[in-house]
């Protein structure tokens, strides 16, 4: 007869899988690459949009095999960019003058 894990192991498995461990801790391990659909998770961008960046070059991808792997730092590397992006044309605007 087999006996099922004990239902802490359980949760902590759950756990793990749905709030990862903060980049401080030893235990987190972060992918180098990871499939489309988990990048456009990581994004929040949809499937079609994380097509077109990687066709403009912003993105980049590896195939192995059939698999399409999207590189987890080409994807930090492009939020970086657009974030930046943001912060300039905020910074560059005039201050809205009061009424």
């Amino acid at each position: 007869m087999a006996l099922a894990p004990p239902a802490s192991i359980n949760m902590i498995g759950s756990a793990m899988h749905e709030h990862p461990l903060p980049s401080s801790s030893p235990l987190s391990i972060e992918p180098i690459t990871m499939r489309v659909p988990d990048a456009c998770r990581f994004t929040g961008i949809s499937r079609s949009t994380l097509y077109l960046l990687i066709a403009r070059g912003e993105v980049e991808v590896i195939k192995l095999g059939s698999a399409t792997l999207v590189l987890t730092e080409s994807l930090r590397q492009l939020i970086e960019r657009h974030r930046n992006a943001a912060s300039s044309l905020n910074t560059n605007k005039d201050p809205i003058a009061p009424g």
